[in-house]
């Protein structure tokens, strides 16, 4: 069912959902287009899965960056530890800190989910 996903994903980031067809995401994930429905009824159900994946993941980055943020005295080291339990990589490229009157903003570059072979 992940390789289902990510192909999807893919698909849908290159083509867009409407020009995509579940016979290229079959093809990219290496599935016949039987087992995808037989994992998903139809394309929108395969679409969902994919933004409350992503919606998921925002919400535990969130609760996990409110728990460690929430009562820091070391923003730069507590950004960065919070970079790398999200899987992040903490470069200077991808975290920012910017200080407007004395508030601290939080700018986090992600890069894509690692490609994972079939």
């Amino acid at each position: 069912m992940e390789a289902i996903v990510d192909a999807a994903t893919t698909m849908f980031l290159r083509k867009g959902y409407r020009d995509t067809s579940t016979d290229e995401i079959a093809a990219l994930a290496g599935v016949s287009k039987q087992t995808i429905y037989r994992n998903f009824p139809d394309k929108d159900v395969l679409f969902d899965t994919i933004v409350r994946g992503v919606i998921d993941r925002v919400q535990s980055f969130l609760r996990d960056a409110t728990l460690v943020l929430g009562a820091t005295r070391d923003l730069r080291g507590d950004l960065r530890e919070v970079a790398k339990k999200c899987g992040a990589t903490a470069s200077q490229a991808d975290l920012e800190l910017e200080a407007n009157e004395g508030v601290a903003v939080f700018l986090a570059a992600y890069a894509t989910p690692q490609e994972t072979g079939p």
